[in-house]
């Protein structure tokens, strides 16, 4: 599990303030993704994998868990986002599977 806060001198994308992790993962193996906005925040993790994100979470849905399967296997690189207003903006996160 990852327990970080999103601050204002993390990485800007547009106007998104973002934590950089690589996984390693295998293809077309399921993994489950559990987010938490600890304050209450707009918090996502992105995945170009996906073009999308994978999982978000808002003031009215604080945790969620979310299933997804990757395309590619090896090593993926997952984006940690808030939006730069929000911040700071601590989470917990983890990806884990039941295998």
């Amino acid at each position: 599990m990852i327990s970080g806060t999103i601050t204002e001198s993390d990485e800007t994308d547009e106007d998104w303030k973002s934590q950089t992790y690589v996984v390693e993962v295998r293809e077309g193996f399921q993994y489950f993704f559990d987010l938490t906005a600890l304050d209450g925040d707009v918090v996502g993790v992105w995945s170009p994998d996906l073009g999308d994100y994978i999982i978000e979470v808002s003031p009215s849905v604080t945790t969620r868990s979310v299933p997804y399967v990757f395309s590619e296997g090896g090593k993926q690189e997952l984006f940690i986002q808030s939006p730069a207003p929000h911040v700071p903006s601590p989470f917990t996160f983890k990806i884990w599977s039941p295998r």
